[in-house]
């Protein structure tokens, strides 16, 4: 049976979090296929949580998370997905602008950090990972 194969976007500010998946459907064709992934969207990440769960244990995730969210900041949300859902995370983004948050998010094994918005410079690496991630 095939992984189940989520695409989560998690930012307090919904419009963003909407907009990164409305882009990464638009460039990314697969990601519009049902039977590839779900491109989700999330507010907060006890939502995101509660669909990782709901998806089984058979679900593979791919994470862009906002790094500083009143409720659950990005990194505590990475290892609070680690220790619920150890096999799930197989790549993650992090959004953040300050040298510290950086170091911080090095630490905890994420592969891409990148400002606010997806700009041109990341985009190409962020892209490639998640083509990656639907191809296996």
């Amino acid at each position: 049976m095939a992984k189940t194969r989520l695409l989560i976007i998690v930012d307090d500010e919904p419009g963003l979090a909407r907009g990164i998946a409305r882009y990464i459907r638009q460039f990314i064709p697969r990601s519009n296929d049902p039977a590839v992934c779900r491109v989700q969207p999330c507010e907060h990440p006890k939502a995101a949580l509660e669909l990782i769960r709901s998806s089984g244990h058979d679900a593979s995730v791919f994470l862009i998370t906002d790094g500083h969210m009143p409720y659950l900041n990005g990194d505590e949300f990475i290892l609070e997905l680690r220790a619920k859902h150890p096999d799930a995370l197989r790549y993650t983004c992090i959004t953040s602008c300050h040298r510290v948050f950086d170091e911080l998010a090095k630490g905890i094994g994420v592969e891409f950090m990148y400002g606010k918005a997806v700009d041109q410079v990341h985009w190409p690496r962020i892209k490639k990972a998640i083509e990656d991630f639907l191809a296996n």
